[in-house]
């Protein structure tokens, strides 16, 4: 969500823009960024601090794992690399999944406005890509830091209280 909105509503007004400005060479009816940002910056707010929380709360048993990993040979290193990729993962299929939403979104976009103008599909690339950023780095922290935290922990201390 917090990928695919930033990128498909700019993708939507950024092919309409394009349209107008085939159909009557004015460029105004392009979407200023402030403007984009101020539309969506609310919901986009909500919808990542909701991903991080998400992610906090599945990260809750990174105690014990660490634990787990530690006393099976595994480093420090190891155990906070795994957090980190876990994070990047969800993350890629976040972009995945609205990579086909910005397809759709500015190719049905371009189609619909093919009939008043020869229009070319925008996929708000460089939103949904600062969006995307925000995301991993969002995750990422919220991923490592509770593993950070874990690792400070005394193995045996932890394993002992989780029986």
């Amino acid at each position: 969500m917090t990928i695919a909105l930033p990128g498909s509503l700019y993708a939507g007004f950024a092919t309409l823009g394009n349209a107008t400005a085939a159909a009557t060479g004015n460029t105004a009816g392009y979407l200023a960024p402030a403007s984009f940002l101020l539309l969506v910056g609310g919901s986009l707010l909500v919808s990542l601090s909701g991903a991080a929380a998400t992610v906090l709360m599945a990260t809750r048993t990174r105690e014990q794992e660490a634990a787990l990993v530690q006393a099976a040979g595994g480093t420090r290193t190891v155990v906070l690399l795994r957090a980190v990729w876990e994070a990047l993962i969800l993350v890629v299929t976040a972009i995945l999944a609205s990579a086909i939403v910005l397809a759709l979104t500015a190719g049905g976009v371009a189609l619909s406005l093919s009939r008043v103008a020869a229009t070319a599909p925008d996929f708000g690339l460089g939103q949904a890509g600062f969006a995307s950023a925000a995301c991993a780095i969002i995750l990422v922290a919220a991923s490592a830091i509770p593993v950070l935290l874990a690792l400070r922990q005394p193995i045996r201390a932890v394993l002992v209280a989780s029986e």
